[in-house]
């Protein structure tokens, strides 16, 4: 089903340069984007027998901020302007998935799974349930967009808690920073 090594290259990368990084200041880490599709292409389980009114496909971006020291923010786009840069993300869209250092990871994983299922049910729903196949064996693919010849850019953001809750965050403001040098802790 989702891509496991694009799991995998998500957080390696946040961990390198954003968790592990002695030059990164609280609120400061990376921005990245990931499509999560699926795609029914018309055709049975068999692979012969071709139905046009089944054809049907799901598209989505993902827009993930991971900063310092471990809050994760994800936002879903499936409007596909491609625009890459920072100043035309809608802060308002990116809800606050995690602040802890033991589940950041699980928040981008349980979100990234939970909408490759979504993909899945979408692309699929005119097709007769007989023919559907297990999403393992579906067409959903998990892929990094690449913004500016670049897999990821490094952002500052601003936030305030949420009113009556003490654990999530709002984001306020979103800027793009310099690369910074990359220290890791050693």
């Amino acid at each position: 089903m989702e891509n496991r090594a694009t799991y995998n290259w998500i957080y390696c990368l946040a961990q390198q340069l954003v968790i592990d990084n002695r030059n990164m200041k609280n609120n400061q880490g990376i921005y990245f984007k990931i499509e999560i599709s699926c795609n029914q292409h018309g055709y049975e389980k068999n692979g012969n027998t071709y139905h046009e009114k089944w054809k049907n496909s799901d598209r989505n971006n993902v827009h993930i901020i991971v900063v310092k020291p471990h809050k994760v923010f994800i936002s879903i786009d499936n409007t596909f302007r491609w625009s890459s840069e920072i100043n035309a993300l809608i802060v308002e869209n990116f809800t606050n998935a995690s602040n802890h250092d033991s589940c950041w990871k699980d928040s981008i994983d349980s979100k990234l799974h939970e909408l490759s299922i979504a993909s899945w049910k979408e692309a699929y729903k005119f097709t007769p349930e007989k023919h559907i196949p297990a999403p393992v064996a579906s067409d959903i693919t998990c892929s990094p967009c690449i913004l500016n010849n670049k897999l990821l850019k490094f952002v500052e953001i601003e936030t305030e808690y949420l009113p009556n809750d003490c654990y999530h965050y709002k984001m306020k403001k979103i800027k793009k920073i310099s690369d910074p040098v990359i220290l890791p802790n050693v």
